[in-house]
């Protein structure tokens, strides 16, 4: 039988981390623990980033969007088609696009926002995954509204 009493789950890890200071810094041992439970913890930083702890450790710019694949946030296409030159075999071609669509289609569209209208700093939402939410705080007020997502909630894909 599962121990339920330490089951970490999303909406766990966002109860856990409700209330949290900025900056957030989260301890390895906690980054670990989401990794090995599938878990994204996503939150804004300063005025233009965004982190990403759990499952894959990594910044993207921000405000505005980025797909969130099962092993972390999708590449660019213009990062993918710059690998290639006016010369890339068909083969090569296919190498290069063939797991760019691939994560494309597994992944979820992540929108963070700075200074949205109800009032925190940033605000980071997800498309067609749920998620649970939480607060971290900067001198009494809520900061950053981030998000805990669980990668079995991710797109399936083809």
């Amino acid at each position: 039988m599962p121990d339920t009493e330490n089951l970490i789950t999303a909406a766990t890890v966002a109860a856990a981390l409700d209330g949290a200071a900025y900056p957030f810094n989260p301890s390895r041992q906690d980054q670990e623990a989401w990794k090995g439970a599938d878990l994204f913890v996503i939150c804004g930083a300063s005025d233009d980033l965004v982190e990403i702890y759990g499952v894959d450790r990594e910044e993207v710019g921000g405000p505005g969007s980025f797909l969130l694949g099962r092993a972390g946030p999708c590449r660019p296409w213009s990062e993918v088609s710059g690998e290639l030159d006016d010369w890339a075999s068909d083969d090569q071609v296919v190498a290069a696009v063939e797991p760019w669509l691939a994560a494309r289609r597994n992944a979820v569209k992540i929108e963070s926002t700075w200074c949205p209208p109800s009032g925190e700093s940033w605000l980071i939402t997800a498309e067609g995954v749920g998620g649970a939410a939480f607060n971290i705080m900067e001198d009494g007020e809520i900061f950053c509204r981030g998000l805990v997502l669980t990668v079995a909630n991710f797109p399936a894909g083809t």
